[in-house]
């Protein structure tokens, strides 16, 4: 047997193995497939809570479409106490395959008092979105009021 027959056999071997390496692409860090803001984001005061609605993102922070998303995290802090910059997390949401759209009733809110609500999207790595608006409520059931503005993160 000819050296030139030995060497075809380990050519393809290491042809398979470079092949099958998968991408060859840097990693990236998880943060750059989180998913963008919810649109539409509002709130509604009812006689039984509070209603959230919102869209759910189609792209993540590089602009690629979402393949999936985990679900989205409803977070509420009450405004009136003093220095309570961090939201609690109060639901999750699962996403469903029919719509877009999605909402969320909080009845555990007091009339009389104010919350700040925040959505943000899950993807299917465990990666939280950007949070960007606010929404806040004076709660006194259908007559609540409304605000909905950009969120501003504090330097500290």
């Amino acid at each position: 047997m000819s050296r030139k027959f030995l060497y075809i056999p380990l050519f393809l071997l290491l042809l398979s193995v470079n092949i099958s390496c998968g991408r060859k692409t840097a990693p990236e860090a998880p943060e750059f497939r989180a998913p963008k803001v919810v649109t539409e984001f509002q709130l509604k005061g009812l006689r039984k809570g509070i209603l959230l609605s919102w869209q759910a993102p189609t792209q993540n922070l590089k602009d690629d479409d979402l393949i999936a998303l985990e679900g989205f995290a409803i977070m509420r802090r009450e405004y009136e106490l003093a220095g309570n910059d961090d939201f609690e997390f109060l639901a999750n949401v699962r996403p469903n395959s029919k719509s877009n759209s999605y909402t969320y009733i909080d009845t555990n809110a007091i009339s009389g008092k104010t919350y700040d609500y925040t959505v943000a999207a899950i993807n299917n790595d465990g990666v939280e979105g950007q949070i960007e608006i606010i929404g806040r409520v004076n709660f006194q059931g259908e007559d609540s009021k409304v605000t909905i503005t950009p969120y501003v993160i504090e330097e500290k």
